[in-house]
């Protein structure tokens, strides 16, 4: 039983400038971090978009695999590809515009089951739900 609140800490420690990437902090695992290219930064590691990115993506998985489980959902393989379109809002300000996953399930027998854990992981995995930016998913299926 999970109780809550659960708390998360990182840390960074980054010097001056816009080409250095920098050390950063979460769960006792440390990763590069830069400001990207298309910024104007050094893009010499993953940028806090491409981070964004994967806490979206990883969280589908993460909460699709838990529900998985505890229905006793078999399947082979679950496979994610992950766009993120940094965009102006209609304000006028960047923004995380939108994610778009396209899932492939494979081996995978049950498929309306498959389909109802999809809309049950969109509507309770925790980043997901903490989302502003638009998101769209495609889910196909490999034999």
């Amino acid at each position: 039983m999970i109780t809550y609140p659960v708390r998360f800490t990182g840390k960074a420690s980054a010097p001056a400038g816009m080409q250095e990437s920098w050390a950063t902090t979460a769960s006792e695992q440390s990763f590069g971090c830069a400001i990207p290219e298309a910024f104007e930064g050094g893009g010499k590691a993953a940028s806090p978009e491409d981070y964004f990115l994967l806490a979206v993506m990883n969280c589908f998985v993460a909460t699709f695999k838990v529900y998985a489980t505890y229905s006793k959902f078999d399947f082979t393989e679950l496979g994610v590809d992950a766009v993120l379109l940094v965009d102006k809002s209609d304000e006028g300000r960047p923004c995380m515009h939108t994610v778009e996953l396209d899932v492939r399930l494979t081996g995978a027998t049950r498929r309306e089951r498959a389909q109802l854990l999809v809309d049950k992981t969109l509507a309770n995995g925790f980043i997901l739900q903490s989302l502003k930016t638009r998101l769209t998913v495609s889910l196909t299926y490999l034999d």
